[in-house]
């Protein structure tokens, strides 16, 4: 696999991709075909999935021939982060190493990353119809969660009529947030449809981070499936899923 980024932006989205992976899993396997740059990671708890898809127009240059390589997410990001402006980063791997440059006009930088033996068995990304699904600006709700993450650990997701609330609580209190009908940007729903899901805060707002990248944030759910959320970009797709959390009232 041989590889290059040149754009500011497109750096910053490729940045952001490697920290989020970092903070869920240690290790991340990339697999490159001749079309696209695909990796999948799981948490160690298996509690969410997340498939990136990055298209080879996406990059200055790519080729590669079917290639997968696995490496240590947090050595990548150390790397990553010596990005500056106006560099061109060039990667390329052999049997054993992944070689990345940053050349700039100031200085030129190089490195190599051993790569390391991971059995990986990739999982069906099963894209359900759903219940429900509304799109908003990414600053929202990297604000909001942001926000709910000082009072409580669980966000309680509620939909009903037609309105959509956020909730977290602990024993000193509870806050909510009714959001606003004039701040989505789409919103379609099941004629009557209402729901109440958990989940875990810790994993929202890891991946709220991609607000500073993607402008907008699309989520799908119902009580039978993960919750989908997407960021798009031209060239870059990224779906995350995420279990709910089951409380005791809803297993009796």
């Amino acid at each position: 696999m041989k590889c290059s980024i040149q754009d500011m932006k497109k750096m910053m989205e490729w940045i952001e991709m490697f920290k989020f992976i970092k903070n869920i899993n240690k290790h991340v396997t990339v697999q490159c075909t001749d079309s696209e740059l695909f990796i999948q990671i799981m948490d160690s708890s298996h509690i969410c999935l997340v498939d990136f898809k990055i298209a080879s127009s996406w990059f200055h240059h790519y080729e590669s021939s079917n290639e997968v390589f696995s490496t240590n997410s947090a050595v990548l990001v150390k790397v990553f982060s010596m990005f500056t402006k106006e560099t061109t980063l060039e990667m390329e791997t052999n049997d054993d190493k992944l070689f990345i440059h940053l050349f700039n006009t100031q200085q030129n930088r190089h490195f190599e990353v051993p790569l390391i033996n991971i059995e990986q068995d990739l999982l069906s990304s099963i894209l359900t119809e759903p219940c429900a699904d509304f799109s908003i600006k990414s600053k929202w709700f990297d604000k909001y969660l942001q926000e709910l993450s000082h009072f409580g650990e669980q966000l309680k997701l509620k939909i009903r009529d037609d309105c959509i609330f956020l909730e977290t609580s602990k024993e000193e209190g509870m806050y909510q947030i009714e959001i606003p009908n004039e701040q989505l940007e789409e919103f379609n729903i099941v004629e009557n449809y209402t729901v109440e899901l958990n989940y875990s805060l810790r994993y929202l707002v890891l991946l709220s981070s991609y607000a500073l990248v993607f402008p907008e944030v699309h989520l799908y759910f119902d009580e039978h499936s993960p919750l989908r959320i997407t960021f798009k970009q031209e060239g870059m797709l990224i779906h995350f899923f995420l279990a709910p959390k089951f409380t005791d009232d809803y297993l009796e």
